[in-house]
């Protein structure tokens, strides 16, 4: 008997050696450019100076809520489930003597509460220091009581940890492992908290340092290995797929849309725009939304050769701007915005018509020409181009409205007496 007991760990780690070995053998084993930022400078400063900030004497340190703790069990040992390969990760901790033991847990749990609570007083260089050192205690009781109230204190504490200790890439790893175990973790607005100050804080210093994607970060334990504004952009994904009802959902959205927008991404800024004005209706980035989709949408037009749907969806916008935002509008400086958004969509629709009215006119599809001119008059412009249509249409007015065919028998072969060019597809 004291043979087979002084023999067992072997046996363990043969055991473990054996599931390795098979599991190594794979199948064979087991079968918009600077103007335009600068004209909306102030709303983003305005919204800037309500996101939360990062700095450590902000957080809260109040221990109030206490973790009851159940009696430990015994080591199930070995069976057909701990041989999984998805569960060979827990099995070797478990038979090194690393395995859930919530004794230790709760004396790791003890261990890092007592640092966290020295790096909370201390006012010193020593400060993150004593941060660090609580982080593997935390770590430790989280791994030895999973699925447990501790386990989630222990995974959130160890983000805080080096959340504090200016440690963001570690610290929005041990978020994110926290909110793969607990979705609905009691934790989540502060986790959403820190998530944004990190995001905020990796945007800035991609606007400032302008580091190109493609170099790799060794030194700098606050930035993300690669991509400080992939990186930030994920964060904001993150805030909003995680807690999609909570108080930073719309911030983030909001976020994450001006910073596709100053990227010149127009694309991936008007979907962000349309989504915080669907999804977030009470939000008070409504009415900044609206406008910097405008601006959007102006940007994203390429001209009358292409698709012409952001005019279309710019004039639908303003529309519902005038409509549901009089209160706002009675702001001298907003109402500017919106008349001068609203003038440069009606200008661009103007350089549209006119283009297509060329066009036909060049060809002598006379009809066409006189429906591109007059729909210029019809706005009541007082311009240079209405002025040209109006001339246009008067020296077009004894025109055919088709040319004349040189070859009538066969030109009427392929008629199609309702069809006229449709040029409004782009190129």
């Amino acid at each position: 008997m004291i043979l087979f007991q002084q023999s067992r760990p072997v046996i363990k780690l043969l055991a473990m050696t054996v599931v390795i070995v098979t599991s190594a053998g794979g199948c064979h084993s087991f079968s918009g450019g600077s103007d335009v930022v600068a004209d909306y400078e102030r709303m983003r400063n305005q919204l800037a100076s309500g996101y939360p900030s990062s700095e450590v004497q902000q957080a809260s340190y109040n221990e109030s809520e206490k973790t009851t703790i159940p009696s430990p069990t015994d080591d199930p040992g070995l069976s057909v489930e701990s041989l999984a390969p998805a569960n060979l990760g827990k099995t070797y901790r478990r038979m090194i003597g690393k395995g859930p033991n919530k004794e230790t847990a709760r004396e790791s749990f003890a261990k890092a509460e007592k640092l966290y609570r020295e790096a909370v007083n201390t006012r010193s260089v020593e400060r993150r220091k004593n941060f660090l050192e609580a982080v593997p205690h935390y770590a430790e009781a989280a791994s030895r009581w999973p699925d447990s109230a501790l386990q989630e204190d222990g995974l959130f504490k160890e983000g805080e940890c080096e959340f504090f200790a200016d440690q963001y890439r570690a610290a929005e790893n041990a978020y994110g492992r926290l909110i793969k175990h607990y979705p609905n973790t009691k934790h989540l607005d502060i986790v959403g908290t820190r998530r944004f100050a990190i995001a905020k804080y990796w945007l800035n210093h991609h606007k400032e340092s302008q580091k190109s994607f493609f170099v790799p970060n060794f030194t700098d334990s606050s930035l993300p290995r690669m991509g400080t504004f992939s990186a930030a952009m994920r964060i904001f994904d993150r805030i909003r797929i995680d807690d999609p009802t909570g108080k930073l959902a719309d911030d983030a959205t909001m976020a994450a849309a001006i910073a596709y927008f100053e990227a010149q991404d127009y694309s991936r800024a008007d979907g962000l725009f349309t989504d915080l004005r669907e999804a977030f209706p009470s939000s008070e980035h409504q009415f900044e939304a609206h406008l910097l989709a405008l601006k959007t949408k102006a940007m994203a037009y390429q001209g009358p050769d292409y698709d012409d749907s952001p005019l279309e969806e710019s004039e639908k916008l303003i529309k519902s701007i005038r409509r549901q935002f009089r209160d706002k509008l009675r702001d001298p400086k907003k109402q500017e915005m919106v008349n001068r958004a609203q003038a440069e969509v009606i200008a661009k629709r103007e350089n549209r018509d006119w283009h297509f009215a060329q066009y036909h006119e060049r060809r002598k599809e006379y009809r066409g020409a006189r429906h591109y001119y007059r729909e210029i008059l019809e706005r009541n412009l007082e311009t240079e181009i209405s002025d040209e249509a109006r001339q246009r249409l008067a020296a077009l007015d004894n025109q055919p409205d088709r040319p004349t065919q040189r070859v009538t028998w066969l030109a009427n072969v392929f008629e199609d007496p309702d069809e006229t060019p449709n040029l409004n597809s782009g190129s």
